[in-house]
């Protein structure tokens, strides 16, 4: 079981479509673009490259079924964390199989959590986003973002994973005035067991503050 804090207020955005990618809509009354409808432009290439090599068909039923797999592996952390005692309940054997090293993890290295499906958004970097966890790990008050894949990754490969993370600690200072020094990128492969990237945050703040203006500036020059 983990201790529960609740210590950070839930903004409850209003998620809305503008040309096909998700927006939020902040108190404020802005309309900001995911951080991941944003961050997705940082593997476009590749992703495209890729659909090319193995033809579209298979890359539209590979990625449904990733898809898939993710969500459901995604709700069993969220129930965990969450102490429910029912977390397996109704899951397919193949998703629990693939949520049990993360579950493992988490009973190691995890004491308190913060904050679950915590949605926030930040007026300097004009993003809004949903974070999976805020979290006591390894004693440090962490990020923590979950994620599902077919291989092992290499740091390079999630960038864009870390970017995340950092983004939402980003938010999370904005709005709370309270800083999360490590971020962990925790992924169960289908084969292979679990990874874990546990990186600093502040080495990362820099860079994804660069790249959200960036984004933005481009915006502005189409």
């Amino acid at each position: 079981m983990f201790k529960i804090e609740n210590t950070f207020k839930d903004h409850k955005l209003e998620r809305v479509m503008v040309d096909g990618k998700r927006h939020y809509l902040t108190p404020d009354g802005n309309k900001y673009p995911s951080v991941t409808t944003i961050l997705s432009s940082m593997n476009k290439d590749a992703i495209q490259q890729w659909r090319n090599n193995i033809g579209h068909a298979e890359a539209q039923k590979v990625t449904t079924q990733a898809s898939r797999r993710g969500t459901a592996v995604h709700l069993l952390c969220e129930k965990y964390v969450a102490n429910d005692p029912d977390w397996a309940k109704g899951a397919m054997p193949v998703n629990i199989s693939t949520f049990k090293p993360i579950k493992k993890y988490l009973d190691d290295w995890c004491d308190v959590v913060y904050a679950s499906e915590l949605q926030m958004y930040s007026n300097e970097l004009k993003t809004a986003g949903t974070c999976d966890l805020i979290a006591r790990i390894h004693g440090i008050r962490t990020v923590a973002d979950f994620k599902t894949s077919r291989k092992l990754k290499e740091k390079d490969w999630i960038l864009n994973y870390i970017y995340q993370c950092t983004t939402y600690a980003i938010m999370l200072q904005e709005l709370e005035g309270v800083w999360c020094p490590q971020i962990a990128i925790i992924i169960a492969t289908d084969h292979d067991g679990l990874q874990v990237f546990i990186e600093h945050t502040a080495d990362y703040v820099k860079e994804v503050k660069d790249f959200f203006s960036n984004y933005h500036d481009q915006l502005l020059t189409v």
